[in-house]
């Protein structure tokens, strides 16, 4: 009797697979940076999405005012009024403040990086003047 010598087709398939599970369990991506820090530039992103939504809205400038490491959303003619806003711990903001939004949604003043930094890393949140944009890179 004769016996062949070589794999099935199925052995084959099942290594590749067995091969398959392994290597992407072994790889896991992780996101570059502090992830606190890119949740509160999200956040933060939000909030300035959310001032230009108003400001088309109700066809009044708002604004994004930052001091320290508290922001607020407020209206260009009453700044104590906070509309919305918040205290992010140990994240300092760089760049030029405030961001005004005119009844178009688009910036009239200060738009361009804004950057969070905290404990050596930064995420930078972009509000491009042509329209109003915001990304968080």
């Amino acid at each position: 009797m004769r016996t062949q010598a070589g794999y099935s087709l199925i052995e084959v398939l099942v290594t590749i697979l067995i091969i398959g599970i392994v290597a992407s369990t072994g790889y896991v991506s992780f996101p570059e940076g502090n992830v606190a820090l890119r949740s509160a530039a999200e956040q933060f992103a939000q909030d300035v999405r959310f001032a230009q939504t108003l400001a088309m809205n109700r066809g009044v400038p708002h604004q994004v005012n930052v001091t320290g490491s508290t922001y607020s959303v407020t209206t260009s003619t009453d700044t104590t009024a906070t509309i919305s806003g918040s205290t992010l711990d140990g994240i300092t903001f760089g760049g030029n403040f405030p961001v005004v939004f005119n009844g178009l949604g688009r910036p009239t003043s200060n738009a361009g990086a804004k950057v969070l930094t905290t404990g050596g890393q930064t995420v930078t949140v972009n509000i491009r003047s042509e329209t109003g944009s915001v990304i968080v890179q």
